[in-house]
């Protein structure tokens, strides 16, 4: 795997607006499954230490290949897969933050410890798009037993920093997302409010 792969301009990659909409239309992705499904169940498919691929090593600017994977989740509604993401965290951060990587359980990391955390900054995001031969989408299939999907995987990744410490978020919107139009507004309290 190549780290330039990634890209920090979206238009690099040939994708459908659909699709784009999805990767830019908010910047917590819980937020646009709330808006365009509800509430969405997660998944763990694996938590705890595991190797790191290259390019999430080079991120994370870390040369152990074996930093924490703390979690793989995957979002579902109705049995519809929506997005598939790696949490990759370096050693010395997840040592820093034990206690509140251990309490996380089936909720969305973002939601629960990073945002809205004053110690905590998100850098911009970084764009890829790969096809089922990619380690990321055999690992998927790995971790699911199945082969189901099979378009172009369309990916967004971003580094936390928390206190100086390092995480690395990577969030894969599975095919299914491209056949269900993407709104922007979220229904709070019974009005109607952007992302």
């Amino acid at each position: 795997m190549n780290a330039r792969l990634w890209h920090n301009d979206i238009n690099v990659i040939a994708i459908t607006d659909a699709r784009k909409q999805w990767l830019l239309g908010a910047s917590r992705l819980v937020h646009a499954f709330k808006a365009n499904f509800g509430e969405v169940q997660i998944e763990a498919l694996q938590e705890g230490r595991n190797k790191l691929f290259a390019d999430e090593s080079a991120a994370l600017g870390s040369e152990d290949k074996e930093a924490y994977i703390r979690q793989i989740v995957i979002a579902t509604k109705m049995g519809h897969r929506l997005s598939y993401a790696r949490v990759a965290i370096a050693d010395d951060t997840y040592e820093a933050y034990a206690q509140q990587f251990s309490g996380l359980g089936r909720q969305f990391i973002g939601d629960k410890l990073l945002f809205n955390n004053k110690e905590v900054i998100r850098q911009p995001f970084e764009f890829a798009c790969f096809d089922d031969s990619s380690l990321y989408v055999e690992a998927f299939f790995q971790l699911v037993k199945s082969r189901a999907e099979s378009e172009p995987w369309l990916a967004r990744r971003s580094i936390f920093l928390w206190q100086n410490r390092p995480l690395l978020i990577t969030e894969f919107l599975l095919p299914y997302l491209a056949t269900v139009p993407y709104t922007n507004d979220i229904l709070i309290n019974g009005d109607r409010n952007e992302l």
